[in-house]
């Protein structure tokens, strides 16, 4: 006979284990739970969460600082800096088409005649002094150019800027073409192998006329580069002020405001190239044959234009014009954009982070 005692100790052996048996299956049988049921228990789960959040802190805006007239005019130089490099052998073909000397020469032949009579390095022929004086030129234009919009922005009617930024580019340009003209002269007749490099031109123009032979083509240059630059810089301005209006048409006041991306300025930079280009080749024909041809060929302007006309007929006007395109096309495409981005980037250098 078993005591009493021992079969108290059995009893309660058999309790514990029946309830370690019944707990394990419990678990064992939600492991292989459903899954409709998992996820109302994850949705159950997420909604609990969410009314427990903590909301969201805003991210502060960037500090930007108001540029000085010395970041506009650097964010200028470098953007004409990196488009002048790039572009630049299509420029000497242009040139090359441009000239009485190779009239009538298309874009393969005046690619030809380059290589053959200086080699590869003639297709940089004027690199240096075109950098130097539309890096200059570019410094100065768009420093005057932004300075003109703000007096604008603060002295006329709102409803007339639009009109008001393209006079302001063409104000822009006359206060530059003080150092672009001289350049300019310079590149042109190096492109032609008129002169070996930018010293040798800077001392035959002086030696030979002075001070005012380094303006030589100033008026056709300005009739070209007038117009040009106000299509230049008043279209691009219309193209990104009319496509932001466009992504921001259904935005609710005080909402976020969308910005051009960089592809999108690019595009607006590239339609702006091609416009501009294509309206002021007549003025640039004109200008280069000023520039290079014979020195007494022609008397002015007009009589450029009228003997160009008389000699070759209209099409001498749109000489070079597809070259023109070809380069001015991908160089307002950089150089535009990379002036927005340079002056962006300039904003934030020196201020603090809070």
């Amino acid at each position: 006979m078993m005591s009493k005692s021992f079969q108290r100790k059995r009893k309660g052996i058999r309790k514990s284990l029946l309830l370690w048996i019944l707990l394990s299956s419990i678990s064992f049988t939600n492991s292989f739970s459903s899954p409709s049921t998992s996820r109302k228990k994850a949705v159950i789960g997420k909604n609990i969460a969410k009314s427990v959040a903590i909301p969201s802190i805003p991210k502060a805006p960037i500090a930007k600082r108001e540029l000085a007239i010395g970041d506009l005019a650097l964010a200028g130089a470098l953007a004409a800096v990196i488009g002048d490099v790039g572009l630049h052998p299509i420029d000497c073909i242009k040139t090359v088409q441009q000239s009485d000397l190779a009239f009538g020469m298309n874009l393969f032949d005046s690619s030809k005649y380059i290589w053959e009579n200086f080699g590869f390095f003639g297709f940089y022929s004027g690199l240096g002094p075109y950098i130097f004086g539309d890096s200059l030129g570019s410094a100065v234009k768009f420093a005057a150019f932004e300075n003109f919009k703000i007096w604008a922005s603060k002295n006329i009617n709102e409803k007339h800027m639009g009109s008001a930024v393209f006079i302001c580019a063409g104000l822009s340009f006359l206060v530059a073409s003080i150092v672009v003209v001289p350049g300019e002269l310079i590149k042109q007749r190096m492109q032609m192998g008129q002169i070996i490099s930018m010293w040798d031109g800077i001392n035959s123009i002086y030696e030979t006329d002075g001070v005012l032979g380094f303006y030589k083509g100033f008026t056709p240059l300005c009739m070209r580069d007038v117009p040009y630059t106000m299509l230049e810089l008043g279209l691009y301005d219309f193209f990104k002020r009319s496509y932001s209006d466009m992504k921001n048409i259904h935005n609710k006041e005080g909402g976020k405001i969308e910005v051009l991306t960089q592809m999108e300025e690019i595009y607006a930079a590239a339609i702006t190239g091609g416009v501009a280009g294509y309206v002021t080749t007549p003025f640039d024909a004109l200008k280069t044959k000023i520039m290079v041809d014979d020195e007494m060929m022609y008397t002015g302007f007009i009589d450029c234009l009228v003997k160009s006309i008389n000699e070759h007929g209209f099409e001498s006007l749109c000489q070079g014009g597809v070259a023109r395109i070809a380069w001015l096309v991908p160089f307002t495409a950089i150089y535009l954009p990379c002036y927005d981005l340079i002056k962006r980037k300039l904003e934030t250098i020196g201020v603090s982070k809070q």
